[in-house]
Parts: structure tokens; sequence; C-alpha cells
């Protein structure tokens, strides 16, 4: 039964790898900055602001954004 589980349990795991996700993930950057909450508290949003603009002016970046959760990941 365990053997079984285990199996059932992989192809879940494989097919969700598959499932199409309705957008197009293809060069795509992401990446998780976190600040120091206590000393910059005050400066942390204007800072992801400056980071923004400053990614959003890099050449070959078509669009640029920022989010709390990533669409498809934990949390």
């Amino acid at each position: 039964a365990l053997l079984v589980g285990a199996a059932l349990l992989l192809q879940s795991f494989w097919r969700l790898r598959n499932v199409d996700p309705g957008f197009d993930d293809d060069d795509v950057l992401t990446m998780a900055i976190a600040l120091p909450f206590s000393p910059y508290r005050s400066e942390a949003t204007p800072f992801f602001h400056t980071l923004l603009e400053r990614i959003q002016g890099l050449p070959g970046v078509v669009a640029a954004g920022g989010a709390v959760t990533l669409p498809l990941s934990p949390g």
C-alpha cells in the first residue's frame, strides 16, 4: 500500500509539472530580496521603487514588476 501511495504521489507531481500555467514563463527572471526590517523600515518602499525603475531602464528589459507572492509559488 505504501509503494502504491508513493507511486500515485509521484504521478501527481509529474502531472503538475506538465500543466499549462496559463502564461508564458520563457525568458522570465525572478528574485527574492529581503531587507533587514527594523533599521530600514521607512526606507524599504522608496528602495524598491528605485530598484524597479532601474531594472525597467536596463537594456533588453521588456517589463518589470514586483510582487509579494509569485504565481504558483508556496505561500
